[in-house]
């Protein structure tokens, strides 16, 4: 009896876990589309303002993504994977996107 109460318990347990990851799941999705109407109405307004945005490409925003969440030497060793940077260029590019971003 013991181990039917046991596999019940894990059972529940699973399936608070995967509640739970769906939920986070949904959460990360809305949060991402409602990045992307943003920068879209952020370059609208850059458009009617006369104001040049730079673009950000796929690469840079996940190495600024890494180097936002503290993850800076992970940054510097994605950079030289993408664009075959010697170390110095590298770092030297994550900075310029941080700075970047931090002049917003």
């Amino acid at each position: 009896m013991d181990l039917w109460k046991f596999l019940i318990l894990i059972s529940l347990l699973l399936i608070l876990f995967l509640a739970f990851t769906y939920t986070r799941h949904r959460q990360t999705q809305r949060i991402e589309q409602r990045l992307v109407r943003i920068e879209r109405l952020l370059c609208l307004l850059g458009n009617h303002l006369k104001i040049e945005i730079e673009k950000v490409t796929d690469k840079d925003m996940e190495i600024l993504k890494l180097a936002l969440q503290g993850r800076k030497i992970l940054a510097i060793k994605r950079t030289r994977e993408m664009y075959g940077y010697g170390l110095k260029e590298a770092k030297n590019h994550v900075d310029e996107l941080e700075r970047k971003v931090n002049a917003l």
